[in-house]
Order: structure tokens, then C-alpha cells, then sequence
């Protein structure tokens, strides 16, 4: 019978961790749905931006954090930075095609985050980005016909983490620059 108890209380001490956890949430704006991106206005969706949150009292930096990360659809790569693992990228850029293999596990697909500081959310978003005004990327779409090179600028709001696709290039070149 004591196991019994003990295995029912379980869940219930789980559930009210969840509880509190989203309480932490109230007052914070950010999207509560992923939002796709079209890059080549083909009418299909090249790049999700997907919210989570991770929730931890042994994170030292802080106990909670909400990221809007960039994951990759139908076969769209994302490409770094020449100069080292990161997707930020700026006017004046070149983005080339990659090589037969390229490392994507090293770099992180964030764009916007926004953290608990243990008394209160931060202000605003934070923007991954070279500038907060804009954040651009760099893409190879990887489609059966062709395999065109690309760069999309988009515009985010820190407030409440809206994100929207300002413009957008592509090319069947070797290189494409920011413009």
C-alpha cells in the first residue's frame, strides 16, 4: 500500500512542477505557434521557427529560457558563416555552395531568446544576430531540378518575438553576396 501511495504521488509532483513552471510564462508575448517561412515563394515551407522552452534550476545562467530556433524543411540547408560555426550574417556576406559534407551540429539555429533572471522575464527578446534591426541567412535549397543558393533578411520584433520575411534572393551561381 505504501508503494501504492508513493507511485500515485509521482505524477501529481510532476504535473505541479509543469504548473508552476508555465505560471513563470505569465506576462511574457511570444508566439505559441511555429511559423514557416517560404523562402522561394514555391508554396512550400522551406524554414520553421519553432519555440520552446527549457526549464531548470541547474542551468547556472538562469532557471527558464524561451528560444525561437530556425529548423530546416524539404531538404533546405541552412548555411553558416565562411569564418566560422554561426548563422549569423551580414550585408556584404558571400555565401558559397558547401562542400560534400558540412558540420551542422556544431552551430547553434537560434534567433531570438528571452530568459528568466529568477525575479522577472527580460525585458525583451534577444536577438542572435550581427544587428538587432535585421537577422539574415544564408540557404541552399536542395530541390530534384535544381540546387539554388540563397540569403533571406528578416525583420523581428523584441517585443514580442514576430518574426517576418523582408526579402529574399536566390541564385544557380556559386556564390551569391547579401545585398
Amino acid at each position: 500500500m505504501k508503494y501504492f501511495v508513493i507511485l500515485l504521488a509521482i505524477p501529481l509532483l510532476v504535473a505541479s512542477c509543469k504548473k508552476e513552471n508555465l505560471k513563470k510564462l505569465d506576462g511574457v508575448n511570444y508566439p505559441t505557434e511555429s511559423h514557416f517561412f517560404d523562402v522561394n515563394s514555391d508554396g512550400t515551407a522551406d524554414f520553421e521557427l519553432r519555440f520552446t522552452q527549457v526549464s531548470s534550476k541547474d542551468i547556472p545562467v538562469s532557471e527558464s529560457i524561451i528560444t525561437g530556433k530556425l529548423i530546416e524543411l524539404n531538404s533546405t540547408l541552412l548555411l553558416p558563416h565562411i569564418g566560422g560555426k554561426t548563422l549569423k550574417l551580414a550585408k556584404g556576406d558571400q555565401i558559397d555552395h558547401p562542400g560534400e559534407f558540412i558540420d551542422l551540429v556544431h552551430y547553434d539555429r537560434k534567433i531570438v531568446s528571452r530568459e528568466w533572471n529568477g525575479d522577472q522575464w527580460d525585458e525583451f527578446w534577444t536577438v542572435d544576430a550581427i544587428s538587432e534591426e535585421t537577422y539574415y541567412i544564408g540557404y541552399l535549397l536542395n530541390n530534384s531540378i535544381e540546387k539554388n543558393l540563397g540569403w533571406a533578411e528578416f525583420d523581428i520584433n523584441i517585443e514580442d518575438a514576430t518574426i517576418t520575411m523582408i526579402d529574399s534572393k536566390q541564385t544557380s551561381e556559386d556564390f551569391i553576396v547579401i545585398d
